[in-house]
C-alpha cells in the first residue's frame, strides 16, 4: 500500500536499482538472516517477554549494562515475525516503479535476511559485535564512530547504549541507514532487535522487529 502523501518515484536505471540494495540495506553483517522457522521456537513474537522494555527507576551504569548484553544469542522468532518482515519489505518495495520494483523486493530480501545468532563483546571501551560470515563491528561505546565495510562498501559504524538500549547505526557514503536498537527483557533471557532501514531511494522505510533468545 502506497503511502497517501508519497508519490513513487520514476523508475531509476537498472545500475540504480542494483546499488540501491546497499544505500537502502547496508549492513548484511547487521542485518541479523534468515534460516526457516524454527519449530522449537516458543512463540517467541507473542510470547517471549522481550517485547517489553524493562523501565527501572533510574538508568544502569555503564558496567551494569555491559553486563547485561555481553552474551552469545540464537534467533527465536517464529513465521509470523518472518512474515511481518516480508511485509514491511513489500510495502516499501511498493513505491518503485512495477517495472523495477521485483528486483528492488528481491535485493532487500536479500540483504535483510535474519542472521541465526548475534553475539555481543564489550572490552577497553569498545563494543564488538558478531555475526556468522561477516567482519566483527568494532567500535567505541561512546558512539564515536569507526569505518566498517561490506564487501567493497565503505560503512561508518556506530555504537552505543541510549539508556538501557543497545543502539547501531550503519551508514552508507551514498546515503543509506540502518539502525539496530536492540532491547533485554527484565531477566535478560530474551534481546529484541527492531530494524529501520532508510534510504533516499526508499520512500517508505523498511521496519521490522526480530526475536534472539540468549544461550550464553
Amino acid at each position: 500500500m502506497r503511502h497517501p502523501n508519497v508519490k513513487p518515484p520514476a523508475a531509476p536505471a537498472p545500475g540504480a536499482v542494483l546499488r540501491m540494495s546497499v544505500a537502502a540495506c547496508i549492513v548484511a553483517a547487521a542485518c541479523f538472516a534468515s534460516p526457516a522457522s524454527r519449530a522449537d521456537a516458543p512463540g517467541a513474537v507473542a510470547a517471549s517477554p522481550a517485547a517489553a522494555s524493562p523501565s527501572p527507576a533510574t538508568t544502569p551504569s555503564l558496567a551494569e549494562l555491559r553486563g547485561r548484553y555481553a552474551g552469545f544469542y540464537r534467533y527465536a522468532g517464529d513465521a509470523r515475525e518472518q512474515k511481518a518482515r516480508l511485509d514491511a519489505i513489500g510495502q516499501s518495495a511498493s513505491s518503485f516503479f512495477f517495472a523495477v520494483r521485483g528486483v528492488a523486493r528481491s535485493k532487500l530480501e536479500d540483504r535483510t535476511r535474519i542472521m541465526p545468532t548475534c553475539r555481543f563483546e564489550f572490552s577497553d571501551g569498545n563494543i564488538r559485535s558478531t555475526v556468522p560470515g561477516h567482519a566483527v563491528a568494532v567500535s567505541p561505546e561512546s558512539g564515536a564512530i569507526a569505518p566498517y565495510r561490506v564487501e567493497d562498501d565503505a560503512i561508518a559504524l556506530s555504537q552505543r547504549f541510549d539508556g538501557v538500549r543497545l543502539v547501531q547505526t550503519f551508514k552508507a557514503d551514498e546515503g543509506g541507514t540502518r539502525r539496530n536498537e536492540f532491547t533485554l527483557s527484565p531477566d535478560g533471557a530474551w534481546l529484541t532487535m527492531k530494524a529501520t532501514l532508510s534510504s533516499p531511494k526508499l520512500s517508505i522505510p523498511v521496519v521490522y522487529t526480530l526475536t534472539y533468545r540468549r544461550v550464553e
